[in-house]
């Protein structure tokens, strides 16, 4: 099977539509804090990966 390059087939910037000037741009804060790692107390496995162990979460029934 041949395959032919149509560059007139081609969709053109020029024939996208533009963008609505009434959306705003709705941006995502996050105010998490990064988790502290003990690098004294990790698990090192035989391929050198770091295996860091979290602390059990509590549940409450």
């Amino acid at each position: 099977m041949k395959v032919k390059n149509r560059p007139d087939l081609y969709v053109k910037r020029s024939s996208l539509p533009g963008r609505c000037k009434g959306v705003e741009k709705v941006t995502a804060t996050s105010n998490r804090q990064p988790k502290e790692r003990d690098f004294m107390t990790v698990e090192i496995d035989e391929s050198f990966y770091f295996t860091f162990r979290s602390k059990p979460s509590r549940k409450t029934a």
